[in-house]
């Protein structure tokens, strides 16, 4: 398989070497790659900051940081796209809310 490298007990599956092998495949062929990795047959090295962060139930943003890596800025494509799939409506109708103004201040 391209991607991973055989010893005469397992294959060796760095992160983004399973990412290219098991795009576009479908779910009974990650199933496989998947027990692979369960019996120990694929081991998997070098996970991704977002394949780490999956596993680990953390956000990428936070894998990175530990990692001492800056913080990355969005894109205005990759906002738009968020906008859209949350819809402008209720993104306009949460910039309201944040932004209304305090009448009579806090005390």
């Amino acid at each position: 398989m391209h991607g991973v490298t055989t010893t005469s007990r397992s294959t060796n599956a760095s992160g983004p070497n399973l990412r290219k092998l098991l795009r576009g495949k479908p779910p009974r062929i990650r199933a496989v790659a998947a027990a692979k990795l369960v019996t120990g047959e694929w081991l998997f090295t070098r996970p991704l900051p977002a394949q780490a962060a999956r596993l680990c139930r953390v956000t990428p943003a936070l894998v990175s940081k530990a990692l001492g890596r800056p913080p990355r800025r969005r894109s205005d494509h990759e906002l738009d796209r968020r906008v859209i799939r949350l819809g402008a409506d209720r993104v306009l109708a949460s910039l309201d809310r944040i932004t209304r103004p305090v009448i009579g201040g806090a005390s």
